[in-house]
């Protein structure tokens, strides 16, 4: 049996345990699809999940939650139609688009009306879209601001010989840097163990780097190597800020 195989039976063994745990709900069931680990045959290990989102006709709720079912820990997302057109909608507009790119890379098993065959498109459609319009003049400039305000953060930090601070700050630049460049570069911020193939299918230079800095020894090495990773990700957001800059923009008030 191969994992999908597998899957359509622990999906139709939670979703009977479902229905008994909520039998006054009536759910009915008008769409599935699938994501996560335990699809990929190369990622699977002991913490392997299913991502399980199950679309339900509109009883007013919505569940989220997990469940394991022959010891595979399912985590479910259950929810109207309706709802999950409002999820991608928000999600289209908002910085991290998690559920857009859910449902560009779903595996649909189940689709009343093609409702979700349509959303799927729409989400790939959208994520086509011309990349550079994705992140505002004004977030690109801010965020070149901050990734130069950490790398002094992280000097200061070395030359006082604080160690605690610099290890700190080192943590939140790179956790940074990663975050920046995945919305710069309309990459899905998965768990750190799938990051790196997610961004790989795009972008192999940044992983180089970013390995490099991981490899290097601690001390100038170290913060070389952080630096060739701040520059290459600041020439995607349009290379360095000059000395003396400004920004204007509209009031939210009055």
């Amino acid at each position: 049996m191969d994992n999908l195989d597998k899957a359509k039976d622990l999906i139709d063994k939670f979703i009977k345990v479902f229905k008994d745990r909520h039998p006054q709900d009536n759910i009915e069931i008008e769409g599935i699809f699938l994501t996560g680990s335990f699809l990929n045959n190369k990622k699977l290990s002991k913490n392997f999940d299913l991502d399980l989102f199950l679309v339900i006709k509109n009883i007013g709720k919505r569940f989220r939650g997990v469940f394991h079912v022959d010891g595979v820990e399912i985590d479910y997302f259950i929810n109207p139609f309706e709802q999950v057109v409002d999820d991608f909608e928000k999600a289209k507009k908002a910085s991290k688009k998690t559920t857009v790119h859910i449902l560009a890379g779903a595996q649909i098993l189940q689709d009343k009306d093609n409702g979700l065959e349509r959303l799927k498109n729409q989400a790939q459609e959208f994520l086509g879209q011309e990349v550079a319009g994705m992140m505002l003049d004004f977030a690109r400039t801010m965020s070149r601001y901050f990734v130069n305000d950490y790398l002094k953060d992280l000097e200061d930090c070395y030359e006082d010989k604080d160690v605690f601070a610099w290890q700190y700050n080192k943590n939140l630049f790179l956790n940074y840097l990663v975050e920046i460049f995945c919305q710069r570069k309309n990459i899905l911020l998965v768990k750190p163990k799938y990051q790196k193939e997610e961004i790989a299918k795009k972008d192999d230079r940044f992983v180089g780097l970013y390995e490099k800095v991981a490899r290097a020894s601690f001390g100038e090495k170290k913060n070389e190597q952080i630096k060739k990773l701040a520059e290459y990700v600041m020439e995607s957001l349009g290379g360095q800020l000059p000395e003396d800059w400004e920004l204007e923009s509209k009031v939210s008030v009055g």
